[in-house]
């Protein structure tokens, strides 16, 4: 987490944050990133939520999923929020292709670019990154990044529901990338 003290450096002052992730968002793309929108409102930042594609109905349930914005249903409206961004957060995705059109207004924005995500060989097109393919989600970086951050204290029912939903996808219900650290971090967010 090297980049961790400039983010949180970067925090401290109101951003308009644009959060993306990949094309068919599965638990993680969408619990990692309702769970990192559920913690920068709370720290006072304006911050919307764009996928490329529609993510599956049984999703819906979870905490501010109804204030999704899908490119392919309205790309005006995405594009106006990405050209107004001051900080561009790319969660569960290593590479621009994974975010189809999307991935030329990033490449071509002057915000300050995030990516985090738990991928191998990750694109060079982020002046922030935190990434670790030993994590077993995006989620759970989520998760590491506000505990470093000292910001514990954000983590309320309904963000962790979030990261949860994502580290439990994206282990297969805790069948691979277990390891007692995020069966330790799992627990923590069911407390």
């Amino acid at each position: 987490m090297e980049d961790l003290p400039r983010i949180k450096s970067l925090l401290t002052q109101p951003q308009n944050i644009v959060i993306l992730s990949h094309r068919n968002p599965d638990g993680d793309a969408i619990g990692s990133s309702l769970g990192w929108l559920h913690y920068l409102i709370q720290k006072g930042h304006k911050v919307h939520i764009i996928f490329p594609s529609e993510y599956p109905i049984n999703f819906s349930w979870m905490p501010l999923a109804d204030e999704i914005i899908i490119y392919d249903l309205r790309p005006e409206r995405a594009k106006e929020l990405l050209a107004v961004a001051s900080l561009i957060c790319c969660l569960d995705f290593s590479a621009l292709d994974r975010i189809d059109k999307m991935g030329e207004l990033v490449r071509n924005s002057t915000a300050t670019k995030l990516m985090i995500d738990h991928h191998i060989d990750p694109e060079p097109f982020v002046d922030l990154m935190i990434s670790d393919p030993q994590s077993s989600a995006t989620s759970e970086l989520i998760l590491d990044m506000i505990i470093a951050m000292g910001d514990e204290k954000y983590i309320h029912p309904g963000l962790a529901e979030c990261l949860y939903t994502g580290i439990l996808t994206d282990t297969g219900n805790f069948a691979h990338s277990v390891s007692p650290s995020i069966l330790r971090k799992a627990a923590r967010l069911l407390e």
